[in-house]
């Protein structure tokens, strides 16, 4: 079964289940709610009328007995938001986002038919698991995981999902528990401007930026957009300055110690 063929996340749950049992799997519904401690008949209703639905504990502690793979289980989750989240702020971004993932599988499909390694697009293709890999550089947050989720507004469940893809892509390293990180390793994923996975991974950080930016209260924050007309001759000085910016900022950032976590976005380009 194609997870990201689906539009409904409880058909997901339950076409699994008949996989499942095709393949000779002896994992019924009773025993699921028996395996997450909730009643079987509240189980059932959640799956058959629409006003019922999992928490998000329980979703995903159902996904992983089902054996989602990381980037399925996020799909499952976004589904489930869609139907339950009041704003529509949230309610653009989890479409977007699970439009993103369904769109990294054929992104990914070509990855693999052209021989590459294509572990990296759940990583470039998750905003959070990018986010909360930068937030383990920091010693305060490396030291308590659990931070995390408060800072990016996300739920336990989703985090140890996070967390377990950094350690299955050799991103981090761990102890008895995936909230004891021993080491954070270097980023070893490397794409060119250009390059699809790039430019669908900016696409979903940026609405994750704009979401953050929009709590931030006023002298934290600072914005800076400007349309204009001007020459070629103009364009081409000003795209000098522009990555000339970047290296002096480069210079000030690398040799700095991770103490926070920052995020300049800086575009230039052509309108007409």
């Amino acid at each position: 079964m194609n997870v990201f063929e689906e539009a409904s996340y409880r058909e997901i749950l339950k076409k699994r289940v008949k996989e499942l049992h095709r393949e000779g799997g002896k994992l019924n519904w009773r025993k699921i709610a028996a395996r997450i401690s909730i009643q079987y008949t509240y189980l059932s209703r959640a799956l058959n009328h629409a006003k019922t639905h999992l928490n998000e504990d329980h979703l995903y502690e159902v996904c992983k007995l089902l054996r989602f793979l990381p980037n399925e289980l996020e799909y499952v989750l976004a589904l489930r938001g869609l139907e339950t989240a009041e704003s529509q702020a949230r309610r653009d971004y989890l479409s977007t986002r699970a439009l993103a993932l369904k769109n990294s599988q054929q992104v990914g499909g070509a990855v693999e038919k052209s021989g590459a390694i294509g572990g990296d697009i759940h990583f470039l293709l998750s905003p959070l698991g990018w986010l909360t890999y930068f937030a383990l550089g920091l010693p305060a947050y490396r030291a308590n995981p659990r931070k995390i989720a408060g800072q990016l507004g996300i739920s336990a469940p989703q985090l140890r999902t996070i967390l377990n893809s950094l350690h299955d892509l050799g991103l981090m390293e761990i102890g008895e528990n995936i909230y004891e990180v021993k080491k954070v390793n270097k980023n070893h994923f490397h794409y060119s401007f250009d390059h699809p996975l790039t430019q669908l991974h900016q696409q979903m950080l940026r609405l994750q930026c704009d979401a953050h930016y929009l709590r931030l209260p006023e002298g934290k924050r600072h914005r800076f957009m400007a349309t204009f007309n001007a020459d070629e001759g103009a364009f081409e000085k000003i795209e000098k300055l522009f990555f000339a910016f970047v290296k002096e900022v480069e210079k000030v950032a690398v040799p700095a110690p991770s103490k926070q976590s920052y995020q300049l976005n800086f575009e230039l380009f052509k309108w007409f």
